[in-house]
């Protein structure tokens, strides 16, 4: 099961493009996979590096992956459940600056996104094939569960690339 790119907002089409090779219950752990090889080596001090003045640091990267993956398994959840209104957007710079990444240790940003893994791997587990279909509003756009589940990995790939191009 896949999303169709032609319903999909052209925001999130390349999110989804990346990672539409692989089936949505091995996709997450694929991508999960891939930025713990990364991660994992970095160390405190580097966690706190920007490439440049006023760009997020890779502690800053991190955290935004893991309140994105938060708000997508939201999104996942209401719509799965028949939620009716419409979800609300969030301004991602705004939430970065908020949680003040820099106060806390790389270490404790790992063992976060670890565990939030294995609990997005779980919901996802749980959706049956009617729940993947189900649709409702969030950002603004119309979405299926399982486009949600396509784009909350590609969201994630797409930072670990730019973690590896110009961080590493």
């Amino acid at each position: 099961m896949k999303p169709d790119l032609n319903a999909i907002p052209e925001f999130y089409r390349g999110y989804i493009q990346s990672v539409l090779d692989a089936d949505y219950l091995d996709l997450l752990g694929n991508v999960y996979a891939d930025a713990i090889n990364i991660l994992i080596d970095i160390s405190e001090e580097k966690a706190n590096y920007a490439y440049a003045e006023g760009k997020w640091t890779i502690k800053d990267i991190l955290q935004h992956i893991i309140d994105s993956e938060r708000i997508f398994t939201y999104r996942m959840v209401a719509i799965s459940r028949g939620e009716k209104q419409a979800i609300l957007g969030y301004d991602h710079n705004d939430y970065v600056a908020c949680a003040k990444a820099k106060n806390r240790s790389f270490a404790s940003l790992l063992k976060e996104y670890k565990n939030l893994h294995q609990s997005t791997n779980d919901l996802i587990a749980s959706f049956s094939a009617e729940m993947l279909q189900m649709a409702g509003n969030a950002n603004g756009s119309n979405m299926k569960v399982i486009d949600l589940i396509y784009i909350n990995a590609g969201h994630q790939k797409h930072h670990i690339k730019i973690l590896k191009e110009r961080y590493l």
